[in-house]
């Protein structure tokens, strides 16, 4: 028999990283099911599912917590049924403020919307002596939830956001 638990896992960047968290999982009898990784700036975060032998199971997050090279916090799989839920892309683009991305996400959060993945950057536009937001979020929503009123609650957050949602 196997059990699952997720890794987290964030820090300076370096080469053979990933190998070696592979290393302590193979020598654990563990593998890795869906990861994501991503670096920026020097820095590497990233997030981990793996299944080991339940003989295994414990030392084997024993040794991952004890990885040296990066922070990484175990995560034990918890037995629940969720909500049916639809993933969808978000396109956003509004004039920059501060505070942006955090109001963004937590009317998100208030809406039940789980954000996945999000990418975003700014462009300055001289002739209009502003900068720009633009984000494109990956989400997971209920399926239930009405896809034209959380677009208007979203463009609330600020009056010169435009929002799609597909």
């Amino acid at each position: 028999m196997s059990t699952q638990f997720t890794i987290t896992l964030a820090g300076q960047d370096r080469p053979q990283i990933m190998h070696q968290l592979a290393q302590v999982t193979h020598r654990h009898d563990g593998k890795w099911l869906v990861s994501q990784i991503h670096r920026l700036d020097g820095q590497i975060v990233g997030i981990i599912r793996i299944d080991a032998p339940e003989p295994q199971h414990a030392d084997l997050k024993h040794a991952l917590t004890q990885f040296t090279e990066c922070h990484i916090r175990v995560i034990d799989a918890v037995d629940a049924q969720p909500l049916k839920m639809e993933k969808a892309t978000l396109n956003v683009e509004a004039k920059d403020r501060t505070g942006l991305v955090h109001d963004l996400t937590a009317e998100l959060d208030r809406l039940g919307i789980d954000v996945l993945r999000i990418e975003n950057h700014r462009l300055g536009v001289p002739e209009a002596g502003q900068v720009l937001f633009f984000a494109k979020l990956e989400v997971s929503l209920p399926e239930s939830a009405d896809k034209w009123q959380i677009t208007r609650l979203l463009e609330e957050v600020e009056p010169s956001m435009n929002v799609e949602l597909s």
